[in-house]
């Protein structure tokens, strides 16, 4: 049986999954490990919670986030495995005419995208859980070294391909929306999961290919969001629905600052582990810069939003609404970066509130798309 409605967008429900169940571990990564465990090395794992020891308040919701991370990445699994079915029985023909239609084909991109949010999720909740997967992180490293490499030029080819039939495609350029942010989004992703290879493989060869290809990605994406975020602004621009009109996709801008701020961090420890830099004050500079970006964005989305947010998100639902998870996400993630260099008890809080909105969201999204099957 084949499917007429399936839409690619879908995947941002999976790749939202995967990014909730990234919160609990960025958490745990960057508000514990540097401040409760004598010189930290690596990625924190399971065995390094000292369970029993800890105050009530942490015990609690240190459980609850490994619960979190559990369901979410089981979730971020299952959900890409369900829509990549789909995908693969969705009409040919509505297939075709939704990839050659350029104010809809950058939907595409959500694929690898949540893909490469797959190799994050391994890597940190999984890993977390799983002894000999922490242990053997580095013998593990060449296959997920070639997997990214493989999936890097499938998912180049497709972006580049998309961008081809913008220009030999007739189409209304003023329609361009924020969703066509999803080509940086989905570039400054492959070049997270390529920097944190390059930052973490004791392999030089492996480290400096990874930096190597990062590069491209990385250096597309931010050439691509400036771009687009210009041609979007100056096309829209005293439209009185325009925050209407691109709601919540507005938001996506987050996602993207927050991945370019991470890609540099990573890009950072490979330069110190490598050639032996010293970038103490080079990673808070970054991502405060960074994240003053992101409040200020945040707040100027919300004003934007805020007289219909309750009823197009809240009440009107939509496939598109799985993009609002995302700025959620990212914005607690880059908020658990901060901390450890500017450990704040309101951030803290910040984070923890922003997690309890994701979790919130994503099942109140969920369950409306599956009454809207």
């Amino acid at each position: 049986m084949k499917l007429k409605n399936f839409s690619p967008i879908l995947f941002l429900s999976s790749l939202g999954a995967g990014g909730i169940s990234i919160m609990g571990f960025a958490f745990l990564q960057y508000t514990f490990l540097p401040f409760f465990i004598k010189n930290p090395q690596g990625l924190i794992s399971l065995a390094q919670i000292p369970h029993g020891k800890l105050s009530i308040f942490n015990e609690i919701l240190f459980r609850f986030l490994e619960v979190k991370m559990v369901i979410f990445a089981i979730l971020h699994f299952v959900l890409t495995a369900i829509f990549i079915f789909q995908f693969f029985h969705w009409n040919k023909n509505s297939r075709y005419q939704f990839f050659i239609d350029p104010l809809k084909n950058s939907a595409f991109l959500a694929i690898p995208l949540s893909i490469f949010m797959s190799m994050n999720v391994a890597i940190g909740p999984i890993r977390f859980f799983i002894p000999t997967f922490a242990k053997n992180l580095q013998t593990l490293m060449p296959m997920a070294f070639v997997f990214w490499i493989i999936l890097l030029i499938v998912f180049l080819w497709l972006q580049i391909k998309i961008l081809h039939l913008s220009f030999i495609t007739k189409f209304n350029a003023d329609k361009i929306s924020f969703g066509n942010l999803l080509h940086s989004f989905s570039l400054l992703m492959a070049a997270v999961v390529g920097a944190g290879i390059a930052a973490m493989s004791n392999n030089p060869q492996i480290a400096k290919i990874a930096f190597l290809l990062a590069s491209i990605p990385f250096s597309a994406g931010i050439f691509l969001f400036f771009i687009k975020i210009t041609s979007v602004f100056r096309n829209h621009f005293g439209e009185k629905d325009f925050a209407e009109k691109f709601l919540p996709s507005i938001l996506i801008v987050i996602p993207n600052l927050t991945l370019m701020a991470i890609s540099i961090f990573r890009f950072g420890h490979f330069f110190e582990k490598k050639f032996n830099a010293h970038l103490i004050a080079f990673f808070p500079a970054v991502l405060v810069i960074f994240f003053g970006l992101s409040v200020w964005y945040l707040l100027f989305g919300f004003t934007l939003l805020k007289k219909n947010f309750c009823f197009e998100v809240c009440q009107k639902f939509t496939p598109q609404n799985w993009g609002l998870i995302c700025p959620i996400v990212a914005f607690g993630v880059l908020s658990s970066f901060i901390f450890s260099f500017f450990p704040f008890a309101f951030l803290k809080l910040i984070i923890i509130i922003f997690i309890f909105i994701a979790i919130f969201l994503f099942f109140k999204f969920l369950k409306e798309q599956f009454k809207r099957k």
